[in-house]
This record gives C-alpha cells, sequence and structure tokens, in this order.
C-alpha cells in the first residue's frame, strides 16, 4: 500500500496516476524560524542520522514533514495538493490532469521547458502524477543542491502563468493522449468497469477526462481550479534524504511569504453508493481479458488492512490461491492479480485476469467465484495469513528504498489520511488474524450480489 510509483504492486494501485511527467536523472533539523510552529524539537548538534521525523506548519497553512536519512548524499521533495480529479466540475472533467501538465509550461520567473532543463543540468529527476484524491511533484537533488526544488515550487505554486498558446499545444497532447488510454485493452476496460461500479460519483470520471470534455475546458477555468487548489494550506510538503539542519528555515524562506488562499477547499465527495451486480463485454486486443470490482471500504476504515490480506491470499504470489488454482494446477489463467485500492472514500476490490485461448467467460467467473467463496468459509491457516504478511511487508521494505519513494508515500499518507496513517496500517496488518479475514470476506467479496464483471474478450474470439 502507498502511492510511490505507476505499477509499484499492480497496475491498479489505488492512487495510481493517470500518468507521469518525468525527467529521469542521469545518476547519482534544528530550526529557528518564526513563521513555523514546531511539533519535535531536535537538541543534539552534529549530522542527522536519520532516527528523527520533523512535522511543522507554516503560518500560512503549509504542512512540512522531514524525514532525515544520511544513508546516500541524495534529497527529495513530494509536494502534495488535495486537488485530485474529484475535484474537477462534470462538465470539465480531466482539468486536475491538465493543470498537471501546465505546472511545466511556465511561471514567474522559469519559462516555458525551464524546470525540466534546470533539472537536468542540475543533475536531478522530477516526476508528477494525478489521481482521483489529489496531485503530486517531485523532484530529487545531490544533497548540496536540493533547495533548487523549493525555489521551484514556491515559484509555480502561486506564480503559474498558464500562457494561451502553450494551453492550446498541450491540449493536442492530452488528446492524443486520451487516445492511446482509450486504444489500450486494459486501460479501456479499467474505465468503462469504474464507470459502472461508481455510477455518477467522481470515482467513475476518467482522470484524464474525455475528447469532449478537454477540448471544452477554458484557461480561465484551468486559472481558477489552481487559485483555489494550489495554495499553502492544502499542501503537504515532503523532504526526505541528506538534508541539513537547516531545511525548515529554507523551506520557511522559500514559502513562508506565500498567501494561504481563499479558505479551505470544500469537502472530499461523499461516498460511492454500491451498485447491483452486473457484466460487462467488449472486444479488444489479442488475448482476453476480465476485470472483475467490488465496492470496498476507504483506506482509513477498520476493514480495509485485513481486506489487503485478503488480497493478498488469493493473488499475492505464486503460492496464492488464485494463482495456484487457475493458473499451476487447473491452467485457465495466464496471470491473474488481486488489489485493494487505497482511496479517500470508497475504494475497490480487484481481480484482474488474462485468459488462456478457449477458455470460455463461465468457467473463469465460477472457479473465480467460488475461490472468493471459499475464503469466506474456509479462512487462511495462521502459517498461510504469517507467508502473506511477509510477503506484505517484504513488499513495503522493497518499495520504499529509495529516497523519493519514501517521499512521495508519506506526502500522499499525510495529505490524504493523516498524520500517522501509515503506522497504523502496518499495525493493523500485523495484528490481522483469521477470523479477520473470514469476516472481510463475507463482507465484501460478493460478486453475485455487487460485482462489476468485465470482459474483454480477443477480437478474434468475438462472436
Amino acid at each position: 500500500f502507498g502511492a510511490t510509483e505507476a505499477g509499484m504492486s499492480s497496475r491498479f494501485g489505488s492512487i495510481s496516476p493517470a500518468d507521469y511527467h518525468c525527467v529521469p536523472a542521469p545518476n547519482r533539523f534544528g530550526w529557528r524560524s518564526a513563521t513555523m510552529k514546531q511539533s519535535r524539537a531536535i537538541s543534539s548538534p552534529g549530522p542527522w542520522k536519520g532516527t528523527v521525523q520533523v512535522r511543522a506548519r507554516l503560518s500560512n497553512g503549509l504542512r512540512v514533514c522531514l524525514l532525515p536519512s544520511s544513508r546516500a548524499p541524495v534529497a527529495s521533495t513530494a509536494l502534495f495538493y488535495g486537488a485530485g480529479a474529484s475535484r474537477d466540475r462534470p462538465d470539465a472533467t480531466g482539468t486536475a490532469h491538465f493543470l498537471e501538465h501546465m505546472m511545466f509550461r511556465g511561471s514567474r520567473s522559469y519559462g516555458a521547458g525551464e524546470i525540466d532543463a534546470l533539472t537536468q543540468s542540475m543533475g536531478g529527476s522530477n516526476n508528477a502524477f494525478t489521481s482521483h484524491d489529489c496531485a503530486l511533484y517531485q523532484f530529487s537533488f545531490a544533497s548540496d543542491r536540493w533547495q533548487t526544488a523549493l525555489r521551484l515550487e514556491a515559484d509555480r505554486m502561486r506564480g503559474l502563468l498558464l500562457d494561451p498558446e502553450l494551453f492550446e499545444a498541450e491540449r493536442s497532447v492530452i488528446l492524443e493522449e486520451i487516445s492511446w488510454h482509450e486504444d489500450d485493452p486494459w486501460d479501456s476496460l479499467e474505465q468503462t468497469v469504474f464507470a459502472k461500479l461508481y455510477g455518477g460519483h467522481p470515482y467513475s470520471k476518467p482522470i484524464l477526462g474525455t475528447h469532449g470534455t478537454v477540448k471544452r475546458i477554458t484557461l480561465e477555468r484551468l486559472r481558477e481550479f489552481h487559485e483555489r487548489f494550489y495554495t499553502p494550506e492544502n499542501a503537504v510538503l515532503v523532504i526526505a534524504g541528506d538534508v541539513g539542519r537547516d531545511a525548515l528555515d529554507k523551506v520557511a524562506l522559500e514559502f513562508g511569504h506565500l498567501s494561504p488562499g481563499a479558505g479551505a477547499p470544500s469537502a472530499a465527495p461523499a461516498s460511492p453508493v454500491p451498485r447491483a451486480a452486473s457484466r460487462l463485454r467488449r472486444s479488444k486486443g489479442e488475448i482476453s481479458r476480465l476485470l472483475l470490482a467490488m465496492p470496498g471500504p476507504a483506506a482509513t476504515e477498520e476493514d480495509f488492512a485485513p481486506l489487503r490480506l485478503a488480497a493478498g491470499v488469493l493473488g499475492l504470489g505464486r503460492a496464492s490461491r488464485l494463482h495456484r488454482k487457475l493458473v499451476d494446477e487447473d491452467p485457465m489463467l495466464s496471470s491473474v492479480s488481486v488489489d485493494v485500492t487505497e482511496t479517500l472514500v470508497g475504494g475497490a476490490f480487484l481481480v484482474a485476469a488474462e485468459v488462456l485461448p478457449g477458455v470460455g467467460e463461465s468457467q473463469v467467473d465460477e472457479s473465480i467465484r467460488r475461490e472468493l467463496e471459499e475464503l469466506a468459509e474456509s479462512p487462511p491457516s495462521e502459517e498461510e495469513l504469517s507467508r502473506v504478511k511477509r510477503l506484505v511487508f517484504n513488499d513495503w521494505v522493497f518499495s520504499h528504498q529509495q529516497t523519493h519513494q519514501r517521499a512521495t508515500t508519506a506526502a500522499v499518507a499525510i495529505g490524504l489520511f493523516g498524520d500517522g496513517y501509515l503506522m497504523n496500517q502496518l499495525r493493523a496488518l500485523r495484528r490481522a488474524v483469521p477470523a479477520d479475514i473470514r469476516r472481510v470476506s463475507a463482507t465484501y467479496l460478493r460478486p453475485a450480489d455487487v460485482g462489476i464483471t468485465g470482459w474483454s474478450r480477443a477480437e478474434e474470439s468475438d462472436r
């Protein structure tokens, strides 16, 4: 769990980006400011050893978290905004994602393309993504120049230019991107299933928007979105890595003078209403694909952690139940993955599979349904659950070895779910017992009642 990079655990990461803006790298706490409130003091002098987290808040509302580590001479920043696609107006879906593109197209101090050029010239990297719940911007630099990221971010937070000619050029890029996603069998199937699962809820809308909505987005609409949501009080800044004891002073210098904004944004959308079970069928691509989606809990609900373990029992690793039975023992699938989306409001439990040639829909549907029901009737043994927990924790460690991964995960977790969320999730996973897996499986894994079953059949197999 946690959003670090596209494809970290599966294609269905809940904070999974619609796309990434990316410039790759070539290779490679005490404080005094009166504009902040200190949440934990550092009293010992000398270099930071990565044993302390510092959380602070500027007077303009910007939340700051430092994750110091001297393991490598690198520092990464991750700037979170509560400005995802769920904030788009219904007639202007794609606005949040469009703005992500424009954040690299010029601000008061940096012209179009200069952010990427400067990043590359200094041996750094940058990245950005938009999800339904948030937008995030990330930089990584050597530790002697990481404050460059602060200057870049502060300048475009309140000084974005939005040039009309560049706006139209970027619109063309996004329209091509939408076409690419519509042509991709998995992306188009996922959007079709989510549209049905979430009904009229904002999560049902494509993050990229549609050709029609993107063509209608105006420059003024982008400007209004930026002014409303790209404010210090709607942001979280995480800095991880080899930073000095004056890191918070540097943050205050670059961000402290910015105005807080026009007031706190409106509340997040209400939880989606579960839909009745239904089937969707289409033909695209050279192989048949299945996506089964069922309503799940929000990430902060009690059932989320044990439901993640249920997903692991079913689909994590070659010893998982679905892989062992439907890929190895009685082959009907070439691959299968199971995931739970990690979202601000109602999530989804997802089973995705690629089907071997000649295997019928009803055979796959029935086999998966039987395995889901069996998990509620026959929960995992202590040994099976321990295996899944080890894999989950190992994946967690492996996916957070890089400084930028730790910064990104922390920024999203604090911004969406609050302080302590990650540690609470780890504790909940650790204390879960087989009875918890049985309970959540019986509650959520009911494809016949609430499942949206989406089939994308190989074009030559369509009759």
